[in-house]
This record gives C-alpha cells, sequence and structure tokens, in this order.
C-alpha cells in the first residue's frame, strides 16, 4: 500500500495516457470499419459523401454509422 501511496502521481499519468492511447485506437479501428482510408478518418462529418474518397458503403457500414 505504501508503494501505491508513493507512486500515486506516475500510476495517475499512466492511467490518463492508457486512456488517451485507447480512446485513438478505438477511433482508428471505427472508421476503418467504416471505410474510411483515404480521407482525414472522420466520417461521422462526411456520411460517406467525403469529395477526397469514392467508395461505397455497404449497408452493415451505413448501419453502423447511424448508430453513433
Amino acid at each position: 500500500m505504501a508503494w501505491i501511496a508513493e507512486n500515486a502521481v506516475t500510476i495517475i499519468v499512466l492511467l490518463i495516457v492508457l486512456t488517451v492511447v485507447f480512446l485513438i485506437v478505438r477511433s482508428w479501428v471505427k472508421n476503418k470499419g467504416l471505410g474510411c482510408d483515404g480521407c482525414s478518418s472522420d466520417c461521422s462529418h462526411c456520411k460517406g459523401d467525403c469529395p477526397s474518397v469514392s467508395f461505397e458503403l455497404t449497408e452493415e457500414q451505413k448501419e453502423r454509422l447511424a448508430k453513433m
């Protein structure tokens, strides 16, 4: 218990960094599943109508996008 008290700040910083990394990876995986490869990878704004990338969303991808 003393070790945790002595390293509390380090543990908190580690948890924050791990949370940020987790959110970034989750965003990449979610966007990859929606077919966002060549654009800014933020399909939530373009809804699949990204002018720089021409791709068709499958019905499953459209359903996932609608749930966001």
